[in-house]
């Protein structure tokens, strides 16, 4: 997989859909915490956004490893961190824990208005 970004100041949204996939990643990206990510995948060959000759001997390596049958896979443990759901419910939680109210409360007004 190719991911390309020019900015580390938007959410690598797809980049996590990339990992998911396990498949190794190709990333041409700037420095910064998206980059990071990438690099903590394992599965990725970071290479500078604009250097031609680094993307071309990228694109052989991943040739030749594939040839071998031994391109690195993103774990699943590690694609795990970014399940959009898992994310969504921890958020919930999170908002939850700061409004300080009783669930079984609102859940009982809500039946005992029907």
């Amino acid at each position: 997989l190719w991911y390309v970004n020019d900015n580390d100041t938007q959410s690598p949204g797809k980049l996590y859909e990339y990992f998911a996939a396990g498949a190794p990643i190709m990333a041409s990206v700037v420095e910064g915490y998206t980059k990071q990510q990438i690099l903590e995948s394992q599965a990725a060959f970071c290479v500078p956004l604009l250097d031609v000759a680094a993307h071309e001997t990228t694109l052989l390596h991943l040739l030749k490893l594939h040839d071998a049958g031994t391109l690195p896979r993103v774990s699943s443990e590690f694609a795990e961190r970014f399940e959009r759901l898992k994310l969504t419910g921890e958020l919930a939680r999170q908002l939850e824990s700061m409004m300080d109210f009783d669930r079984g409360e609102i859940i009982r007004v809500q039946e005992n208005a029907r």
